[in-house]
């Protein structure tokens, strides 16, 4: 995961030439708030406690943690990419904002970082 997610980030500082600083600070953002949440889930997958995510299922049983936030990290960038602008800037803004209200939340559970 960790591999996927540096991997991410380094395509997206070497994002489309379309792309502004803002376009390329955003996505780097929206990545490294994935990276955050990826990192409390598997802590509070390994202490025993359950997921509330429909997709991932309670426990990563349907889908392993690794895999749902690399297809997230690199399905955000491949979307982002293809989004003009302002648009591409609302998605960006708009996940990272959903993203660090669940750090938060996950954060006052006892998650940290």
């Amino acid at each position: 995961m960790h591999k996927l997610l540096v991997a991410s980030a380094l395509l997206t500082a070497c994002g489309p030439s379309k792309w502004s600083k803002l376009d390329t600070a955003a996505q780097l953002t929206l990545t490294a708030s994935l990276a955050a949440d990826y990192a409390q889930t598997r802590a509070a997958l390994n202490a025993g406690w359950y997921e509330d995510n429909v997709i991932m299922g309670e426990r990563g049983e349907t889908i392993p943690p690794e895999l749902y936030f690399a297809v997230c990290a690199w399905g955000s960038f491949v979307l982002a990419r293809e989004l003009p602008r302002p648009w591409r800037t609302i998605f960006q803004g708009g996940v990272t904002v959903w993203q660090a209200d669940t750090i938060r939340y996950n954060w006052e559970q006892g998650w940290g970082l």
